[in-house]
C-alpha cells in the first residue's frame, strides 16, 4: 500500500537549500578578535599586572601601555591614592573601566589570566615577592634605582 507524501520534491529541495545556507553562513566575528583594525588579537596580547605604583612605575607604565600587544588588566598598590591614579591612567588609555585594583599583591598574582607582572616597588617596598604560578613556586626580585 502506497501513501502519498505531504512534501513535494520541489519543497524538499527549497527547505534543504535554505537550511544548508543558514548553517554554512559565516559567524559574525569582530575585527578586533581577528587582529584587524590596528588592534592585536587577544591571543597575541600579553596581559600585564602592575605591583607598586611609585615614581619609577609612573615612568615605565605609560611606555608599556603604548605597546599594541600589551594590555594592563590589574594594579596592586598599598597606597589608595597611587592605586586610584594608576587605575585612572590605565582606564583612560583603554577608554573603559576594566582595570582591577588590589591592595594586596597576592590577589593580583592569584589571577590566572595575567601573563606578565611589572614590579615597580621602591627601595622601601617589598624586595622579594613570592610568585606561585601553575603549581610551581617562584620568587621574583624587584630592584629600583637608588634615589
Amino acid at each position: 500500500m502506497r501513501t502519498e507524501s505531504l512534501t513535494t520534491r520541489r519543497q524538499f529541495i527549497r527547505t534543504a537549500a535554505a537550511s544548508t545556507t543558514a548553517l554554512s553562513a559565516p559567524w559574525v566575528i569582530p575585527a578586533s578578535a581577528l587582529g584587524k583594525g590596528g588592534v592585536e588579537a587577544p591571543s597575541e596580547r600579553v596581559t600585564l599586572g602592575v605591583i607598586g605604583v611609585g615614581p619609577r612605575c609612573r615612568y615605565v607604565l605609560p611606555q608599556m601601555l603604548d605597546q599594541p600587544d600589551v594590555q594592563c588588566v590589574a594594579v596592586a598598590e598599598v597606597q589608595a591614592g597611587r592605586r586610584d591614579a594608576a587605575k585612572e591612567l590605565v582606564d583612560q588609555h583603554y577608554g573603559n573601566s576594566d582595570c582591577a585594583v588590589y591592595h594586596d599583591f597576592r590577589e593580583l598574582l592569584a589571577r590566572k589570566d595575567i601573563d606578565a607582572v611589572l614590579i615597580a616597588t621602591g627601595s622601601g617596598g617589598t624586595p622579594r615577592l613570592p610568585y606561585s604560578r601553575r603549581k610551581r613556586e617562584r620568587t621574583c626580585t624587584a630592584r629600583s634605582p637608588a634615589d
